[in-house]
């Protein structure tokens, strides 16, 4: 059957997941048509169609108003060419592009990645729109227990909504834990904006002396984060830039623990579920990581109580790695099975594909005529 995939930047490296489980579902007999905006340099070669953003305004319109908003730009887009069985949109605002389908009863799914949840809902227009869209029978996708309130809290009845958690191909990320090093090496990825909390991140370093950071990633924030880093950990920091998977990977190999500092964004962006997490327990490295979206719910149940900092903390995020730092050889090995077991149990990729199949067969069985 055919699906309808459609993305504003198709192949991110960061975001490699939401391309991963169409193509492993293609082998499960549903044939991917691709719509994308952008096209991400690393991306694999792949067939896809380019599209147009559809733009709505942060609006003070009544619900009334966004609502009609919605059935004309349905009524505009209509349906042409080859229909497909089955719509996939990632992220919320990608719904635009189909509304004209979802309308006539194209069943539609919308997977939930962060600020789509957070940011986006600030426009209280995007209650209305999802809304609008589950009263189509859009089904949305979440990504934890975190996003599904947020979603529901705005309107979407909680039962157009799913929890799905993304997940990794934990073949490909072989275990192997080392021991703690003489000089402890942390790591964090991610792109440099306000969201990751690198500022916290750096800032508690001056409370961890004789540790070193390695930081990948690049964004808006490089410079300021330099300069941060030479005022309070001088030549303790490294900002590597971006790198590729291979060379992350082998970063990853060499942590001593992964740090995920995230916090919410002065413009409410905050994190889905990070799959740098579920990488670093899948090859053996400890992690600590800040409350913040869903990154609870991938820290596993026996990491909580020591490597959970709130988020903005930069003293208790400091105390959470030096707990982790000091756990005793014993310890640090059974919490690196520990990890890798619960990363193989909760966010093994092939979960999140036979999810995503059960979806999809439930929705097309109830496609009307």
């Amino acid at each position: 059957m055919r699906v309808l995939q459609v993305y504003n930047i198709l192949g991110a490296l960061t975001e490699r997941v939401w391309l991963e489980v169409p193509l492993a579902l293609a082998e499960r007999g549903w044939r991917p048509a691709i719509w994308y905006e952008q096209w991400a340099d690393e991306c694999p070669e792949i067939q896809y169609t380019v599209i147009e953003r559809e733009r709505v305004n942060v609006t003070d319109g009544t619900p009334a108003e966004v609502r009609s908003e919605l059935e004309e730009l349905a009524d505009r887009q209509g349906v042409s060419g080859p229909v497909p069985e089955l719509i996939h949109c990632h992220t919320g605002p990608r719904m635009l592009q189909v509304l004209g389908m979802l309308k006539a009863g194209v069943p539609c799914v919308v997977s939930l990645y962060g600020y789509d949840a957070s940011r986006l809902l600030r426009d209280p227009a995007w209650g209305v729109r999802y809304a609008w869209a589950a009263a189509h029978g859009c089904k949305f996708v979440a990504l934890g227990e975190a996003m599904t309130r947020a979603v529901v809290g705005v309107g979407v009845p909680e039962a157009a909504v799913e929890i799905i958690r993304l997940g990794i191909d934990t073949g490909q990320w072989t275990f192997s834990p080392k021991p703690l090093a003489r000089q402890a090496v942390l790591l964090a990825v991610g792109r440099l904006v306000e969201k990751k909390g690198f500022d916290t991140l750096i800032a508690a370093m001056a409370l961890l002396p004789g540790v070193k950071l390695n930081l990948v990633g690049d964004g808006p924030l490089r410079a300021k984060l330099a300069v941060l880093a030479e005022s309070v950990a001088p030549g303790r920091v490294d900002l590597l830039g971006k790198l590729d998977r291979a060379a992350t990977a082998a970063q990853m190999n060499l942590a001593d623990c992964l740090v995920v500092s995230s916090r919410t964004a002065a413009d409410g962006d905050a994190e889905g579920t990070p799959i740098v997490l579920m990488e670093a327990l899948a090859v053996g490295t400890p992690v600590v990581s800040t409350d913040n979206g869903c990154c609870r719910d991938v820290v596993p149940d026996s990491y909580v109580t020591e490597a959970i900092a709130a988020e903005g903390d930069a003293k208790g995020l400091a105390t959470a790695i030096d707990r982790v730092l000091a756990w005793t050889a014993d310890h640090r090995a059974s919490m690196q099975v520990a990890g890798r077991k619960w990363v193989e149990s909760r966010y093994d990729l092939k979960d999140t594909v036979a999810a995503y199949d059960a979806l999809y067969r439930a929705l097309v069985t109830r496609r009307p005529a």
